[in-house]
Formats: C-alpha cells, sequence, structure tokens
C-alpha cells in the first residue's frame, strides 16, 4: 500500500508553506470508512497540530466519489464554513468538489485551494490542473508481480510493502 502518512505529511507541509490558516478534509461519507480514509484524516489532523487549523467534520453519506465533493462543498457553503484550504481523500472527490466550486464561483486556488489523493490520470488535464499526492501504481503493479513469484516458490511466504507517495504540486494550490 501506499505510505498515507508520508503523503499527508507532504501536504501538512505544503499547507504550512502556503499560509492555508483554515482546513477541511473531504473524505468518504460513510458510516464505515476505509481504514486508509481514518489514516490519512488522522494522520492530517495531527500533522496539524497546533497550527490553528481545525478539520470540520462534514456528513458522512457517500461512496469515494465525485458526487462525495459536491455534497461536501454544498455542506460548507450552505453554512459558510469553507476553509481556505481542502484536502480530499482522493481525487475523484476533489474533482467533485473542484465542479461544485466553479458552480458557486469560487475561485480556485485564489480562495480555495484544493489538494487530492491519487494522482489521477486526468489530474494534469482539468481545467485547473489538480494538485494531488501521486500514487505509484506501476511500482504497485511490479511488487505484486514479483510477490507472486516468490509466494510459488515459498507458499508461506507474507510481505507487507509501503511504498513512499510524492506530492505533485500543481495549480489548484
Amino acid at each position: 500500500g501506499v505510505d498515507n502518512e508520508s503523503g499527508m505529511r507532504q501536504i501538512a507541509e505544503l499547507i504550512r508553506r502556503k499560509g492555508y490558516e483554515s482546513v477541511g478534509f473531504a473524505g468518504e461519507l460513510t458510516p464505515n470508512p476505509q481504514s486508509h480514509h481514518l489514516e490519512r484524516v488522522r494522520a492530517l489532523e495531527r500533522f496539524l497540530a497546533g497550527s490553528g487549523s481545525g478539520i470540520p467534520e462534514v456528513p458522512r453519506v457517500g461512496r469515494y466519489s465525485h458526487e462525495d465533493g459536491r455534497v461536501i462543498l454544498q455542506y460548507l457553503h450552505e453554512r459558510k464554513q469553507i476553509p481556505r484550504c481542502m484536502v480530499c481523500g482522493n481525487d475523484d472527490i476533489a474533482m467533485g468538489l473542484l465542479k461544485a466550486a466553479r458552480e458557486y464561483g469560487i475561485r480556485i486556488p485564489e480562495e480555495l485551494a484544493v489538494i487530492g489523493f491519487d494522482d489521477d490520470v486526468n489530474a494534469d488535464y482539468l481545467c485547473v490542473p489538480l494538485t494531488s499526492v501521486h500514487q505509484p501504481l506501476e511500482e504497485f503493479g511490479r511488487l505484486a508481480v514479483d510477490y507472486v513469484l516468490e509466494k510459488m516458490n515459498d507458499p508461506g511466504r507474507q510481505i507487507q510493502l509501503t511504498i513512499e507517495p510524492k506530492l505533485i504540486e500543481r495549480s489548484t494550490t
């Protein structure tokens, strides 16, 4: 898997460097979130501790999708609680949030910075290219093949690997 701690540390460093005074997290909106969602939001909270950037709670009603991003921004917009920067649990959520921001007339990144996680192949092709944490999928694939080959030779072998992601800074921050 990807090292969520490292990805969120890189995001927190960018947030501090840019001086964003308030931060929100748009993640998996389900009653029972996946473990990587929890790792990401907890790591972000830990890395931003003491910065004054609280992470507001948002309703949990989606499926890690574009719709989640839209619902989250609508929720925050209606309450006039849009933070200066939104960190998204994945790029699909970020893309939905960016679309909603355009509909509300919120300027990216002047009024709202947006950061995704995955570095989707489309991230660089959006109207405003998305800053995102790159997960090296090709490396994941190579390691999976290596593991299967090793497992064939040693059926009892088990390994757990984490790969260092890299923050790709683009125009949304």
